[in-house]
């Protein structure tokens, strides 16, 4: 049985002068304020689709290699990632991850086995369909 999780974007006015307001489902976000300027100017208070999508794919990749971990028989202490997306020329080229782990006694081989299931396996990464690049920090 499918899943479906939904987003509601509200936007008044044009392009480039308009604004909008973002709600989820889930009501953790609620009338988010984003515009034009805020999207590429970087505004604190603002929010904008790269980093929705960057938060997905984050909370995503760290469930999913979660699972991929405890499978290989370790115990996951602590996954902290940061993820990256890169917009450029209009499109979405990229992301890339940095992941802290703390999982006792993996070896490094091991682990870069389980982060690249994690990003092949993560239904978010998937959807996005761009290169996802990673470095272990």
């Amino acid at each position: 049985m499918p899943l479906y999780r939904s987003a509601q974007a509200k936007w008044k006015g044009s392009g480039l002068e308009g604004s909008g307001l973002l709600c989820t489902q889930s009501t953790l976000i609620q009338d988010a304020p984003f515009n034009f300027k805020g999207r590429f100017a970087c505004e604190e208070h603002e929010a904008n689709p790269e980093e929705l999508l960057a938060a997905a794919l984050a909370s995503c990749f760290v469930m999913k290699l979660s699972f991929i971990i405890s499978e290989s028989g370790y115990t996951c202490n602590q996954l902290n990632t940061t993820a990256k997306v890169k917009f450029e020329n209009g499109t979405i080229t990229g992301v890339h991850l940095l992941i802290h782990v703390v999982v006792i006694h993996i070896n490094l081989s091991t682990l870069t086995d389980c982060i690249e299931q994690g990003i092949k396996n993560c239904p978010v990464s998937n959807a996005l369909n761009v290169p996802v690049s990673y470095e272990i920090g």
